[in-house]
């Protein structure tokens, strides 16, 4: 029959399944930074399973879930659509970076408060998951932004740090690379630990294949400090 037709064709014999084919969302930091690593290591054990990965803002992988354009998202945002299974997915570092260069790093060992409102910040657009989640911790402590910069993308906001535009609060995973180059400083502040919620999200009709829950097995921590 077709059935066996097709398994013929994928050079499977009987009693073997299909391969997997999976269609995920991730928000710009978890698929640049976090998803490549768990995709390889779901690959290792299901090398026959196909990975297809949309990466976008929160909003736009929001969007992309709710009109079942993949199967299921990864953000870095809260969301607040009613018509989405929303679940805790794991918790991640923020950390304040500068360039070893700039002022703050030169001339203090812990930076206060003011010092830091003072400075030119680099964020996200909005509708970012690390704008939104950026705004929620730091916002409450500085009261706002003496000056911003807005860039459209994490590794922007990196390399603009880094050469010395201003200071940055991102994602302690997408800042490893330039801090063991030396590129990046992380600075220590009068600030309490900063970390966001990171959540899966899916369409409430959507049932997820085995090999789909395991690739999106709940996170501890994406810290790697």
């Amino acid at each position: 029959n077709n059935v066996q037709e097709i398994e013929r064709n994928f050079g499977m014999g009987e009693g073997q399944s299909l391969p997997a084919w999976i269609r995920l969302g991730a928000s710009t930091t978890l698929g640049n930074y976090v998803m490549p690593e768990r995709i390889a290591k779901l690959l290792r054990t299901e090398p026959l399973t196909q990975v297809q990965m949309r990466i976008g803002n929160t909003q736009e992988i929001i969007s992309a879930v709710q009109r079942l354009d993949v199967d299921a998202g990864v953000i870095e945002g809260p969301c607040h659509a009613d018509d989405l299974d929303v679940q805790p997915w794991g918790i991640d570092e923020l950390v304040v970076v500068a360039s070893p260069e700039h002022k703050l790093v030169r001339d203090s060992q812990c930076c206060s408060i003011e010092a830091l409102r003072a400075q030119r910040w680099l964020v996200r657009e909005a509708g970012s998951g690390t704008r939104e989640s950026v705004d929620n911790v730091l916002l409450p402590h500085l009261g706002g932004f003496s000056s911003s910069m807005q860039l459209g993308s994490t590794e922007a906001i990196k390399q603009a740090v880094g050469a010395g535009l201003g200071i940055a609060c991102l994602s302690s995973c997408s800042v490893q690379d330039l801090l063991a180059l030396g590129r990046l400083t992380v600075l220590t502040t009068e600030l309490p630990p900063l970390e966001r919620m990171l959540y899966r999200i899916a369409h409430r009709s959507k049932c997820f294949s085995p090999s789909l829950t395991r690739l999106l097995e709940p996170l501890m921590s994406v810290s790697t400090r």
